[in-house]
């Protein structure tokens, strides 16, 4: 009988043969037996995976990056033959090494705890700070901030995921939405049934126990593809498909899947809404006339990382010490190079519902500092354009904003601002006009 161990050439090329998909079924069960009683072997397997999955992605990313025109299109296999050759070398000298291995990483967190709401961990982070390891999320939710690039990553329990290295992470179980900040650095969602590939995006991963996994694209496009596989497809905005580790992959278009609905919010900066706020999730076939309630006020996510040009004008801006913010007698521009995301407020009473004026009062909290909020109906048309979401289609009536403060208290329309600017008061009176109000909010 042969010696398998795992240093030997025999064991190895039957991992790329598994890999390549000629490894007959006899084969692959006596692998998976072999494997299941030698620790040393399912290291060494999970090991040439993520190399696979590493050198996959290098050249997914050398695939799309742009080409000046003036220089010749380089071939990928030439210029990549060094990462080939090395690969190569690893798996015949049977020396492979765990590349995010704990031990191996610095010292330091790849992601720590922005916000917790009855969060029970099995497994948790120490003092909101996350290294590389296994966690399990028993209950609640949590938004993570990766530490390579700031993408925000929220999280539902039951939830059990690793964090194998900066800009990846396993989730074994569990509903994750995230919101990547640096296309170019990258961010990578492993499963069991499918790899998912960032292109810079608002994106939903759901592992179901079985392992089913569900990804559902809000804002940009995503690539994924099976574990080890090297053709990718691609997910764009409004997309969802369903995998499992041994049935065909379905795309399925359409609106992004509603069991991400409680964590779009989280992840697009929003800590906390009244329970008269509704979060809406922007489509190319937005009406506005869908959206009618006497007792809700309606929040659309617009653009999340502009940069104000400092000509822009906004009706509000937080009070410069301890206060409020009170309406602006005119408008202020807002200081160059300010980094933000932008959302749109409105509360329009129904359409032959109980005869007017109808009032709605609350708050929202969100997770960075309001920096200026644009009320005015000429201003709100001014902007659509730079800071309304591209795919939605703003209305041009003469009449936008909120009303102008009337005499009555009782019924003026009011917007302030905390005093740490995170959280935005409105109390809103509304006969048949609706009342509207775009929210800018910094960007770390």
């Amino acid at each position: 009988m042969k010696d398998h161990d795992t240093s030997s050439e025999d064991f190895l090329q039957r991992v790329i043969r598994w890999q390549d998909g000629t490894l007959s079924g006899q084969g692959i069960a006596a692998l998976e037996v072999e494997m299941m009683t030698s620790e040393e072997k399912r290291r060494t397997f999970a090991e040439m995976q993520m190399r696979s999955l590493m050198l996959n992605e290098l050249l997914r990313r050398e695939a799309y990056a742009p080409v000046p025109k003036s220089a010749p299109k380089p071939k990928i296999l030439y210029r990549f033959r060094w990462a080939i050759a090395a690969a190569a070398a690893l798996i015949v000298a049977g020396s492979l090494t765990l590349i995010f291995r704990p031990g191996n990483v610095e010292a330091g967190a790849v992601a720590s705890v922005t916000f917790d709401e009855a969060a029970e961990w099995e497994n948790g982070p120490v003092d909101g700070q996350l290294a590389p390891g296994a966690y399990s999320l028993a209950s609640g939710t949590v938004r993570l901030a990766m530490a390579h690039d700031g993408t925000i990553a929220t999280l539902a329990g039951p939830a059990r995921f690793d964090l194998t290295a900066p800009g990846h992470i396993r989730l074994h179980e569990g509903r994750l939405s995230a919101q990547v900040s640096e296309p170019e650095k990258g961010f990578t969602v492993f499963t069991d049934a499918l790899t998912v590939l960032d292109r810079g995006t608002v994106f939903g991963v759901d592992v179901a126990p079985d392992g089913e996994a569900l990804v559902s694209v809000l804002e940009g496009m995503v690539d994924v593809m099976p574990p080890g596989g090297s053709q990718m497809q691609r997910i764009e905005q409004g997309g969802t498909i369903r995998a499992h580790a041994r049935k065909s992959h379905v795309l399925q278009p359409g609106r992004p899947a509603r069991s991400f609905e409680d964590l779009w919010p989280l992840t697009l900066g929003i800590d906390n809404l009244s329970h008269l706020v509704e979060f809406i999730v922007p489509s190319p076939k937005h009406k506005w006339n869908d959206y009618h309630s006497d007792t809700r006020l309606f929040l659309m996510p617009e653009r999340q990382r502009f940069i104000s040009d400092g000509t822009f004008a906004v009706n509000l801006l937080p009070a410069p010490g301890p206060g409020v913010a009170k309406v602006a007698k005119g408008p202020h521009l807002l200081a160059k190079g300010k980094k933000l995301r932008s959302y749109m407020l409105f509360f329009r009473p129904s359409d032959g519902g109980e005869p007017g004026p109808h009032t709605i009062s609350g708050s929202i909290a969100f997770a960075q500092p309001v920096i200026g909020i644009i009320s005015d109906s000429a201003l709100l048309q001014a902007t659509d354009e730079a800071l309304g979401h591209p795919r939605v289609h703003y209305r041009d009536k003469p009449r936008r904003g909120i009303e102008k403060p009337k005499k009555i208290p009782g019924e003026r329309d009011m917007l302030r601002i905390s005093r740490d600017g995170r959280r935005l008061f409105f109390n809103l009176n509304s006969d048949t006009d609706s009342d509207e109000f775009r929210v800018l909010v910094s960007v770390p």
